[in-house]
């Protein structure tokens, strides 16, 4: 069985960090969105609280599993990492300027996770 190797341990970790912070995020989003209707102002603001920090949530819990999936090997996760930083840098190219700072970074992500090594780590976990 092939090892891991150290950049698939370091995509795994980021995936994960970032999956705290859009669960933290979101927790936060739905507590606002709870203040709001406490103070009686609910409306739009409580409901635009509680969609933003419900889908937060649940892009976390997946971020959490895309994270494990690359942890453990899972040759689904190489697929599903991919295809978030083509679609990243889909996203990015209509943001730009502001998306400079990302797509340089996704792009190095799909050029690593195309790797033959890489993709020999996955192959062995089938």
């Amino acid at each position: 069985m092939a090892a891991r190797p150290l950049g698939i341990t370091v995509l795994a970790i980021m995936e994960a960090l970032v999956a705290i912070v859009f669960m933290i995020v979101g927790f936060g989003a739905l507590a606002i969105g709870g203040l709001i209707s406490l103070m009686g102002q609910g409306g739009s603001a409580g409901l635009l609280s509680y969609g933003v920090g419900g889908v937060l949530v649940i892009m976390g819990v997946l971020s959490l599993v895309v994270a494990w999936g690359l942890w453990s090997g899972l040759k689904w996760s190489w697929y599903v990492s991919l295809a978030l930083a083509v679609l990243s840098i889909l996203v990015g190219i209509v943001l730009l300027p502001v998306s400079l700072l990302w797509l340089p970074i996704e792009a190095v992500i799909i050029r690593y996770l195309t790797r033959p090594h890489v993709r020999a780590f996955f192959r062995a976990r089938l």
